[in-house]
């Protein structure tokens, strides 16, 4: 008696190995809130070892890195297979997106990556804007601690990036005013000497 003998036909798990490529990237596309969420990743698909004509990429996905195989929330499902770029579902928040990517090759044969990271930032290029309006000018009694309450700004990625700073400048007189300081909700402007009688400029 000999053998046993084996005969592999086509994909199998003995007939090939995959490895992830050298020229993989764990890096993703960084992104601003409010950024196109296209082209956040390329992968480099896994490799075969030895290659095989009958063996090809068919699908890929990214998941989450807790399990392998969840669908990756922030990731968008991709439109075609087999995917290599991969789009962010969305770019609302600020945050860092960690992923893998499961790819699948003929016969259910499947690869799952290392694990990639991108992050999504707030800039400094949104335009502020007031929520409402303010009384202005603001007349105040003298000698009291009351001052100019502020508007209440917003940015255009207001729902990620809201402003969290104001600054007071271009004061006349100069340096007569604080700088804001918050009583309750409200942020209020007050002078620096409140025995004055005197009108105050200033921007924000």
């Amino acid at each position: 008696m000999f053998g046993p003998f084996y005969l592999d036909v086509g994909c199998t798990s003995t007939s090939v190995n995959l490895q992830q490529s050298g020229s993989f990237s764990t890096s993703g596309n960084n992104k601003w809130v409010g950024d196109s969420t296209a082209n956040a990743y390329t992968l480099v698909i896994p490799v075969l070892s030895p290659a095989r004509s009958w063996c090809v990429h068919t699908n890929s996905v990214p998941v989450e890195v807790s399990d392998g195989t969840t669908p990756a929330a922030m990731m968008a499902v991709p439109s075609s297979q087999p995917a290599t770029v991969f789009a962010l579902a969305n770019t609302i928040m600020p945050q860092t997106v960690t992923f893998k990517i499961l790819s699948t090759f003929t016969n259910g044969h499947q690869f799952l990556s290392s694990a990639v990271s991108l992050t999504i930032s707030c800039g400094n290029m949104y335009t502020m804007s007031e929520v409402a309006p303010v009384t202005n000018p603001q007349i105040k009694a003298h000698g009291g601690s009351e001052g100019f309450i502020l508007p209440v700004y917003q940015s255009t990625q207001n729902a990620g990036c809201p402003p969290i700073s104001w600054t007071i400048v271009s004061m006349i007189p100069a340096g007569s005013l604080n700088q804001w300081a918050a009583s309750g909700s409200d942020k209020i402007v007050r002078p620096t000497n409140n025995a004055l009688h005197q009108q105050y400029q200033f921007k924000v």
